[in-house]
């Protein structure tokens, strides 16, 4: 036993010593990629700080110049617009603008109190010109005039013109020193949106070479910055990012740099990628450079204005390694010391412990051999004492236990029996109900299945056992039945369900189902047990129902409630989509009911059905045809272009409709009368649209029949009027009949020139409005049913003078004529009210001549 224990202290203490060196080392990539990211964490801020001020430096000129602040041709509202911005912007150097006929202008800031203008176009012969401006604010020229200069065709002007948009363009070196600048352009647009010009300013790189020479990196660590091309942008190093050569300032490669790191790293890089543009993600790596090892992060940093550089961070693994490798010495000396004190340690304990386990190994195995009465003597060991005194109570309830479990047993044996009969009968009911009984695992499969089964879905019971009833059930339903039934009976909620289920024939018939959970003795869930019973003909019945509540039982179309639906969902769409437009044409058959008189209803519901067929057929995906009644449809013409394309359409629908229809062997030709409304945002309710398409119709209808009329706000007020009229004639044939006056038109005989008779024409002295003309409210009167107490009125009057006048003047031959409508010949009642009013009067019926209106004639 003291080997192993020996073995066991020597390992932990090696392992220990070895995750020392492991986690040391481990420190230091964990602080090395820390220090890295947050290094370039800062870099990446300050840069974003440097170039949207370059960026808000242009906009801060655009703004100026689009409100007319100033003016591009006056140079000194650029002096004093850069002095703003440079005591604002502190990393503004120089301003620029270059208009689109060719002039330019530019303040540049040379050094600190020591200013510069630039001025070049074809104002100065297509040259260019470079000003100091004194202390005094005066200018005076500080170089000869440099021909050649063509501000359209300068690079950051095509930059920003071209991408119409703020961009970044190519690094180039300062004209008047030797640094490196980064120019911003922006382009100008008039209020037509014309370009007028293009705004910029140069960032001066070396601000950035200032801020990396200010960065910490550990004691060695050193950061840089390249282009894709693999040209130095700014580096920490005191190493500038280009030369100066003969007078010309020339941009260094990072491989050819002068710093050994900056060098290696670059050279790494391209032997281990090929280029630098396929660093398109950031990444940390490590290299070796003079056997020394070198973490890197490399950074990509894209703008959207076209910047694409890499961040370089660069530190040695040596600015961290002494600390951790005298840590480790010190961690190898604690481990070896604290080995030869758990080695003797462990000697003298091993050698306490093993009496009374050697005593308590005796007890156990003359407790495995079936003798229960063991019992463990003390010892000098407090903690061995508890162990032992546990093993006596442990050999105490052995006993004890083990004469229970043979009373379990036999109990057992007894519940077993009861459980067995339990489920036969519970068997025996499942196999005898008419409902399809199934016991399912909570995954959806099959454990059990009645044998109901075969003749409600067609499956035998032992063909279901194993499949999950989800591949059974209809694919539109499958997500609702798994929501709305499994989950919440997974959760211990029993529901009931209405799906489709595919029968072995491959039909799906409707199945309702009821789903319990199953519990343990626990009140877990272990099962789910479900009840369903067909009910196809109850859904069928229920779907005949709901389609029949929605459409018309003769033509099969939508009727009202489905069109009123339909129209309120058009108009939600039009209040919130303004291009959206639609169209509801309300159309009537005309002299309809002469078919129905002619050929009978039969022939008439056959015409419907014709006139239906050939309205389905000229719709569009999206249209609605609905029968409103009798011989009334009304449609829905949708996503329409405008009113002209909606009367073109209905003037192609109603085309087929009054193409003749075959019927009954005989042709029949129908006649249309339509009205038509468009959408507009005033109509907040389908019955606003279908009131003034039925207003449009009624006006189709009075003008003759057999045409489209769509609809204007006229004519509802002249609806209003003629309504409000029809309540005026209803008032004055009940109170105020006196008011309704009849004029007598003499009828003379050409021979003699002598009076045979009179016609009577009813006129209406209304109170307020005067004399109203029969024209203005007969026709009111025919509709509203009002001509028969008016007819009868007349005709009283009328026989009523004619007896004074043949009295008076002693003409007993003379004869008064009478217009009646249609609606009085059509009425039961008119011979009696002729003799009763003859007989009233005294007056022959030779002497009453009735004469049929042009209503009779042209109505229905």
């Amino acid at each position: 036993m003291i080997v192993p224990f020996l073995a066991q202290i020597t390992l932990a203490v090696g392992l220990t010593g070895w995750f020392s060196l492991r986690n040391g080392q481990n420190a230091v990539n964990d602080v090395a990629a820390q220090l890295r990211q947050e290094t370039v964490n800062r870099i990446e801020q300050k840069l974003d700080d440097y170039l949207e001020t370059s960026l808000q430096a242009n906009r801060f000129v655009q703004e100026a110049i689009r409100l007319g602040q100033i003016d591009p041709n006056q140079p000194e509202d650029f002096y004093r617009l850069f002095l703003i911005q440079s005591h604002e912007l502190s990393s503004v150097r120089s301003i620029f603008y270059g208009q689109s006929n060719g002039e330019f202008i530019g303040i540049g800031q040379l050094e600190i109190g020591r200013y510069q203008q630039m001025r070049g176009g074809p104002s100065i012969g297509n040259g260019i010109r470079f000003y100091d401006i004194a202390s005094d604010g005066k200018i005076r020229q500080l170089a000869p005039e440099t021909p050649g200069w063509d501000t359209v065709s300068r690079p950051w002007y095509q930059a920003a013109a071209i991408a119409g948009k703020p961009v970044w363009g190519d690094i180039f070196t300062y004209h008047a020193f030797p640094v490196m600048a980064l120019p911003a352009s922006s382009p100008v647009y008039d209020d037509s949106g014309q370009l007028i010009g293009v705004v910029g300013n140069n960032f001066f790189l070396s601000q950035v070479n200032e801020f990396l020479h200010s960065l910490k990196i550990g004691k060695t660590g050193k950061t840089f910055i390249l282009e894709r091309s693999g040209q130095l942008v700014a580096t920490s190093t005191q190493a500038q990012p280009f030369r100066v050569e003969n007078g010309q300032t020339q941009r260094i490669e990072a491989a050819a740099s002068e710093d050994p790191i900056i060098a290696a790293t670059a050279t790494y890089l391209l032997n281990h990628y090929g280029d630098f543009a396929a660093l398109d993600a950031e990444i940390q790596l490590s290299f070796d450079l003079d056997g020394e090892r070198q973490f890197l992060q490399v950074h990509p940093f894209q703008t959207e204005q076209g910047l694409d550089w890499l961040v370089m961070v660069v530190v040695p693994e040596a600015d961290f390694m002494a600390q951790i490798q005298a840590n480790t010495r010190h961690t190898i000396w604690l481990c070896v010391g604290a080995l030869g004190i758990a080695v003797g340690s462990g000697i003298v304990t091993t050698r306490l412990i093993m009496r009374p386990l050697r005593q308590l190994g005796r007890a156990s195995r003359a407790i495995s051999d079936g003798d229960l009465q063991q019992q463990v003597p003390d010892c000098r060991l407090q903690e061995f004492n508890v162990l032992a005194d546990t093993f006596n109570d442990m050999s105490s309830q052995l006993a004890e236990s083990f004469k229970h479990s043979q009373q379990y047993q036999e109990d057992l044996k007894v519940i077993n029996r009861e459980l067995k009969a339990q489920a036969s009968l519970f068997r025996l009911i499942a196999d005898n109900m008419g409902d399809l009984v199934c016991l399912q695992a909570l995954n959806g499969q099959y454990l059990y299945v009645s044998p109901s089964a075969e003749w409600i879905v067609g499956y035998p019971p032992e063909e279901l056992i194993g499949q999950k009833v989800l591949q059974l059930i209809h694919p539109e339903d499958r997500d609702r039945v798994h929501t709305d039934t499994y989950l919440p009976a997974l959760q211990g909620i029993s529901t009931t369900s209405t799906y489709r289920i595919r029968h072995r024939s491959g039909e799906y018939i409707w199945l309702e189902t009821i789903t319990r959970p199953v519990r343990d003795d626990t009140n877990q869930i272990i099962r789910l047990q479900t009840t369903s019973r067909d009910v196809s003909e109850k859904v069928k019945l229920r779907h005949k129902l709901e389609h029949e509540a929605l459409h018309d039982a003769l033509t099969g179309l939508p009727n009202r409630n489905r069109l009123i639906s339909r129209l309120s969902l058009a108009l939600n769409r039009h209040q919130q989509d303004p291009n959206y437009r639609f169209a509801v044409v309300f159309l009537d058959l005309d002299h309809f009911k002469n078919v129905n008189d002619s050929l009978g209803h039969l022939v008439g519901d056959q015409m419907l059905l014709a006139m239906t067929q050939r309205l389905v057929g000229m719709l569009g995906a999206t249209d609605l045809a609905a029968r409103f009644g009798g011989d009334e449809f009304i449609l829905l013409l949708d996503n329409i272009t405008d009113g002209a394309d909606a009367y073109g359409k209905t003037e192609q629908i109603i085309a087929r409709l009054t193409a003749p229809i075959a019927l009954e062997n005989q042709e029949i030709f129908v006649t249309v009368s339509a009205g038509l409304v468009i959408s507009d945002r005033h109509y907040s309710s389908p019955s606003e649209l279908i009131r003034d398409a039925d207003i449009a119709m009624f006006r189709a209808k009075t003008a003759g029949r057999d045409q489209i009329q769509q609809f204007t706000s006229a004519m509802r007020t002249r609806l209003l009027a003629q309504v409000q009229l029809e309540r005026e004639l209803r008032k004055a044939l009940t109170d105020y009949p006196e008011e309704f006056v009849l004029y007598y038109q003499p009828i003379v005989a050409l021979q003699d020139l002598s009076v045979r008779g009179f016609e009577a024409l009813v006129r209406w002295q209304h109170p307020h409005r005067g004399l109203i003309p029969p024209d203005r409210f007969i026709s009111i009167a025919e509709e509203s049913g009002l001509i028969l107490p008016l007819g009868k009125l007349v005709l009283q009057q009328a026989c009523r003078q004619i007896k004074t006048w043949c009295d008076q003047f002693q003409l007993p031959d003379l004869t008064i004529s009478v217009n009646l409508s249609v609606a009085q010949l059509q009425d039961a009642n008119l011979l009696d009210q002729i003799d009763q009013t003859l007989d009233e009067c005294d007056l022959s019926g030779d002497r009453l001549t009735l004469e049929i209106t042009e209503s009779m004639v042209m109505g229905d």
